[in-house]
């Protein structure tokens, strides 16, 4: 798979992509149940070892699932998952771990992470359900093209979309 390399100029930092692999499944659990993770999550509950494992397996193993993991300058940084929601359609799931948000790199993986789903999945629409309280996720997926979608939404979530152009 190209990494999709991509540079943020005015910081002079890179973030890269890579598919998640079964070794990284202890980063994504850690990462999965850190607090601020937690906080911004549908569930916002903890998941355990073994609930994690099962799942990064089934996920591993479907075709149709993406997931990226996002590298900031080589460090890992946080992950970019796409999953069937419908015939032709994806929903996208994103974080960056607290010490590379606000950097402006979360737009610029959410762009170039949907190109490869658009791609590779072939989705011609890519539906993003972001917690209404987490202004910084709305304002990435916006600058990156979405738009508020008539979807419905789980509680205390927006819908946003994007489509293939």
């Amino acid at each position: 798979m190209d990494e999709g390399t991509l540079t943020r100029e005015v910081e002079g930092t890179t973030a890269t992509m890579r598919r998640a692999s079964v070794s990284d499944a202890e980063l994504l659990h850690q990462w999965r149940n850190d607090p601020a993770i937690v906080s911004l999550s549908t569930s916002q509950r903890l998941v355990g070892w073994e609930e994690h494992r099962t799942w990064l397996e089934r996920t591993l193993a479907d075709p149709q699932v993406l997931l990226l993991i996002v590298l900031v300058d080589g460090q890992p940084a946080g992950q970019v998952r796409f999953q069937p929601e419908a015939e032709s359609s994806s929903n996208v799931s994103i974080y960056l771990m607290p010490p590379f948000a606000d950097r402006g790199l979360g737009s610029l993986v959410l762009r170039s992470a949907c190109r490869l789903a658009f791609e590779q999945l072939g989705s011609r629409r890519i539906v993003a359900f972001i917690r209404s309280d987490n202004a910084r996720s709305l304002r990435a997926f916006v600058k990156a093209g979405f738009r508020r979608a008539k979807h419905s939404a789980p509680p205390a979530h927006d819908a946003f979309e994007l489509e293939r152009e």
